[in-house]
């Protein structure tokens, strides 16, 4: 039962008790002074990446982006990004500016890497790699909120993709 006395805060998890409906404990959120409360939804990649290999990672080809157009580009970009693990060991990703945050949850297996290595190639694959991305010489902050199901898939809560965001905040991307 929520009282006055309980410290609700942002980003805090709450489960609903028997018999109270969704409704009827936003109400009594509202009552106790909450400005907001919200369901925590999953979140989940959309398929997996082109990146198991270097020889199957081929951004640029898959965009149709111009060859060579990240090197002209001006200064490298910070660029933060929320997704699942980044093997920061793939041929196209060796020797980049990259950062990586974990932040999958405590007891929780680490999501796979397949999905955020093929977007951190996109954007930040080496050039003289078979995956040379879109930006190259940009700095990649890329933080893992996500999680291994078990059943065969990678999700995030939304309790946990604002902690990724809070995360990528806090380190100034600009």
């Amino acid at each position: 039962r929520l009282s006055s006395r309980n410290r609700i805060g942002v980003g805090q998890r709450l489960r609903l008790p028997g018999r109270v409906s969704v409704a009827e404990a936003r109400a009594e959120l509202r009552r106790l002074g909450a400005t907001g409360a919200d369901l925590n939804s999953f979140y989940r990649p959309l398929a997996e990446g082109p990146c198991a290999s270097a020889d199957d990672c081929q951004p640029l080809e898959l965009i149709g982006w111009p060859q060579g157009s990240g090197a002209r580009c001006g200064a490298a970009p910070v660029i933060a990004i929320i997704d699942t693990r980044v093997d920061t060991t793939h041929p196209a990703l060796k020797g980049q500016s990259i950062e990586t945050i974990d932040l999958h949850p405590e007891g929780k297996r680490r999501s796979g890497s397949g999905h955020g290595t093929a977007v951190a190639a996109i954007i930040a694959g080496s050039p003289a790699s078979e995956g040379a991305g879109l930006l190259p010489r940009a700095r990649l902050i890329a933080a893992d909120p996500y999680y291994s199901s078990g059943a065969g898939d990678d999700r995030a809560e939304a309790v946990d993709v604002v902690r990724a965001l809070d995360a990528l905040l806090g380190r100034n991307p600009h």
